[in-house]
């Protein structure tokens, strides 16, 4: 057994040992150094296994990498989409809001571009109780708009309709877009884009589908939107055959009809088609078609 000796601060200081399990690693070292276990050379990593999980890792890494620019990809596309749909639900309820109770005045063109023209029912006073009412004093409905200063009659010389329109701003591309928008078999075609605007007579325009409302085909006008190869233009009346005395494409009180139904008025639906498109970051172009009808008053 090997003794250590200290200095002593007294005359009894004992002299410190060390057991044997202590001193058992400790011996055949040169000039008393202990030797090392065999599990002490392998602490670390060698070089080929330090290469080897940098391999893993950076393999991971691409893959995770990858899943996540495809996860990233499919949300923008379906955001994307979603916005599409949105955009063009919004345009065409905010259209129907103002056509629920309208009467058609006239379905045509203004300045080159489908235009529907109608007139709503309004609250006036009637100088009696009610106070107002949307009928005036023969029990006939008040027919006009409500402009910024109030609901106002259309009068013979003083009109107030409202207007919905397409407005252009732009062209759209099949080829630029990679989509066959009037489904013909082919990325030769081009289109208007622009918004659809609703303006009463004195009020403000307010536009809707702000540059993503694909109009007419260039050089060909209406289209098929929706692929059952029949041409969809942004304003469409069908209903009960008439004939239309003043060719302004919508039935009027004293026209006379075909009563299919034999309920002895007229019956008719005005639809509205609306195609949006629009590209994502990648630059992929999306579509998107919305159609709606709403029953019309045109008796």
């Amino acid at each position: 057994m090997r003794l250590f000796g200290f200095p002593s601060s007294g005359p009894t200081a004992e002299v410190p040992q060390l057991s044997g399990a202590r001193t058992a690693g400790r011996v055949g070292g040169a000039n008393g150094v202990p030797l090392r276990s065999p599990d002490a050379f392998r602490a670390g990593f060698s070089l080929v296994e330090l290469v080897v999980s940098l391999g893993i890792f950076i393999a991971l890494t691409a893959i995770g990498a990858t899943l996540f620019l495809r996860a990233t990809s499919f949300t923008i596309e379906s955001l994307l989409r979603s916005d599409l749909m949105e955009t063009a639900k919004v345009a065409e309820e905010r259209v129907f809001d103002q056509l629920f109770s309208a009467k058609i005045i006239s379905l045509g063109a203004l300045n080159g571009q489908p235009a529907l023209t109608a007139v709503l029912p309004v609250e006036l006073p009637v100088g009696g109780v009610p106070p107002s009412d949307f009928f005036d004093a023969a029990g006939q409905i008040n027919w006009g708009a409500v402009e910024p200063e109030g609901a106002k009659l259309d009068l013979p010389g003083d009109p107030h309709r409202l207007t919905i329109t397409f407005r252009p701003s732009g062209v759209a591309a099949e080829k630029d877009l990679d989509l066959d928008l009037n489904h013909d078999g082919d990325l030769a075609d081009a289109f208007q884009l622009g918004s659809l605007a609703v303006k009463t007579t004195a009020g403000p325009e307010l536009r809707l589908v702000v540059n993503r409302l694909v109009g007419s085909e260039v050089g060909k006008g209406d289209f098929d939107l929706d692929g059952d190869r029949v041409a969809d233009p942004l304003f469409q009346i069908a209903g009960e055959t008439w004939n239309d005395a003043n060719k302004n494409a919508v039935h009027e009180a004293g026209e006379t009809f075909t009563d299919s139904n034999k309920n002895e008025r007229w019956d008719g639906v005005l639809w509205v088609n609306l195609l949006t498109v629009a590209k994502d970051r990648q630059g992929r172009g999306h579509s998107f078609v919305y159609k709606a009808g709403v029953k019309l008053l045109n008796n």
